[in-house]
């Protein structure tokens, strides 16, 4: 009797964790496709919408290598194990540049990268400075 519960138990998990990677999978097709379509809708490579695009663009992509692999739907015998985690790594690795870079850029022309908190309380919706 024990046994037999155990075995429904374990068939129905299966079951769910079966549903559960086609879904992921679905979610991450549909996320890939929003933000390829705000890649293309920015139009300039250095707007930060473009570049925070292509960043989970890539970082994506090694989520669905990897959970393709790990489905069994596509079997990818050229690519390592681990393919997908290395992905993710190169998708960091260009965050960091992207942030250093922009900070970099920055620094040398003299902009500042965020407002004061003093400089947002004397701002009106409408952008212009209120004075008090």
């Amino acid at each position: 009797m024990v046994s037999f519960i155990e075995e429904i138990n374990l068939s129905n998990s299966s079951n769910w964790v079966g549903v559960s990677e086609y879904v992921t999978l679905i979610l991450l097709f549909a996320a890939l496709g929003v933000f390829i379509y705000l890649a293309v809708i920015a139009r300039n490579i250095r707007s930060f919408q473009f570049q925070i695009s292509i960043f989970i663009v890539i970082w994506i992509s090694g989520e669905l290598i990897n959970a393709l692999q790990n489905s069994r739907i596509f079997n990818f015998p050229s690519l390592q194990e681990e393919f997908g985690l290395q992905i993710h790594v190169i998708a960091m690795v260009f965050f960091s540049m992207l942030l250093w870079i922009r900070f970099y850029y920055s620094e040398r022309t003299g902009k500042r990268m965020i407002d004061n908190v003093d400089d947002n309380n004397n701002v009106d919706v409408s952008g212009s400075s209120s004075s008090k």
